[in-house]
């Protein structure tokens, strides 16, 4: 990342067959959890875009962040999917 970019992009691959609905819980160190309900999905595509506009996302110090990815399931929860991203600050 980059302090003049205005869009962070993640691309995640994962299994999302047969999931209608699917919530993404954010963890970052030091912070408290944030969850996003019904993400869109398409079961079929095999991969999850995600869009952050950058004000959204520390710049200037080391983070730690690691995303869950859960399907809403009439029995419950299920983890579908875990990924954690290593922030180190942009150095000219």
């Amino acid at each position: 990342m980059m302090p003049e970019d205005d869009l962070l992009i993640g691309h995640i691959e994962g299994d999302f067959s047969g999931i209608s609905h699917l919530d993404l819980l954010w963890q970052i160190e030091g912070e408290s959890e944030r969850r996003i309900k019904d993400v869109p999905v398409n079961p079929t595509a095999g991969e999850l875009l995600l869009a952050q506009a950058m004000p959204a996302i520390p710049l200037m110090c080391p983070v730690r962040a690691r995303l869950l990815l859960l399907a809403q399931e009439p029995a419950g929860e299920r983890l579908v999917g875990e990924y954690t991203f290593d922030h180190t600050p942009f150095r000219r």
